[in-house]
């Protein structure tokens, strides 16, 4: 499980698991990492889509063991301190207390880093009394258990062909959930994301429009599989961007508590719960 979820934010982690149980798998020119898993026959392709929109920072300077950092992404902290990060090409740091300007201390001197570079949050998690701390990323339940659903699905050869996405991080992140399933063709798609345990104490399935006839269909398969459904989601969300578009598309999400915080956490039940749900749909009948 720890293996599942580590480094999940890295390109390369997630482009060599997808390479492991996916047929083919393609980097595109928009940060989307897609991997296909060809059916038995090839009619109605299907989308499963999560995102890598994980909070991550830019080396902007380097003086000595001190890198000097920008914070981008979607996720806001106002406390970094003590953070522990790690860059692209696996360089560790710790960010540092200080008013003025964000850096990280290198925990190796002789480590090398380049200005560019991407720094992330380390994600080997806390485990503690059965909860994963993921340190307020919730990017990384889900996409722990879109991995876990692809190693799963694998054993089995879907009836139809099925796409993976992991969209790539930044302010259009939506949209290029949309790109993704207008570049495979599919025609249904489900996105995987994240929810307070407030709204659902277990994976819930929701849609975002009832205006198209199929979306009941979809959503009721998903709910045979396990999913629970709660009240749909106001304002903008992954699924809606795909739907507007045609697709029928239902979002699944994965409970966490504290959600948006530093404390952050979910449980290694749901995240398998999840992946049961995914797999057991995809290795249904259209």
């Amino acid at each position: 499980m720890n293996e599942t979820i580590e480094n999940v934010s890295s390109v390369g982690y997630l482009t060599s698991r997808l390479e492991d149980v996916c047929d083919s798998v393609k980097l595109e020119k928009n940060g989307n990492i897609i991997g296909l898993v060809k059916g038995e026959r090839d009619s109605s392709p299907l989308l499963i889509a999560t995102h890598r929109d994980v909070p991550h920072f830019i080396c902007t300077a380097v003086e000595g063991e001190k890198v000097f950092l920008v914070h981008v992404g979607n996720f806001k902290c106002d406390k970094w301190e003590n953070c522990d990060i790690v860059s692209e090409n696996g360089v560790k740091a710790t960010i540092g207390d200080s008013e003025d300007k964000l850096y990280g201390t290198l925990k190796d001197n002789e480590a090398k880093v380049s200005v560019g570079e991407l720094f992330f949050p380390d994600a080997r998690l806390a485990y503690e009394n059965g909860i994963f701390t993921v340190y307020g990323i919730s990017a990384y339940a889900p996409a722990a258990a879109l991995l876990l659903a692809a190693q799963k699905m694998s054993a089995h050869r879907p009836t139809r062909d099925v796409y993976f996405a992991f969209t790539a991080e930044g302010q259009y992140s939506y949209k290029l959930y949309a790109d993704a399933a207008k570049k495979c063709g599919v025609s249904e798609a489900v996105c995987i994301g994240s929810v307070d345990s407030k709204e659902s104490e277990t994976v819930a399935v929701r849609l975002c429009d009832r205006s198209f006839s199929s979306d009941k269909v979809l959503s009721d398969m998903l709910i045979s599989h396990g999913a629970t459904p709660i009240a749909i989601r106001e304002g903008r969300c992954a699924a809606g961007t795909v739907q507007v578009w045609g697709i029928p598309t239902a979002e699944l999400d994965v409970p966490v508590r504290e959600a948006g915080s530093l404390n952050e956490s979910v449980k290694e039940c749901d995240i398998c719960a999840m992946a049961d749900i995914i797999a057991n749909f995809c290795n249904s009948s259209n």
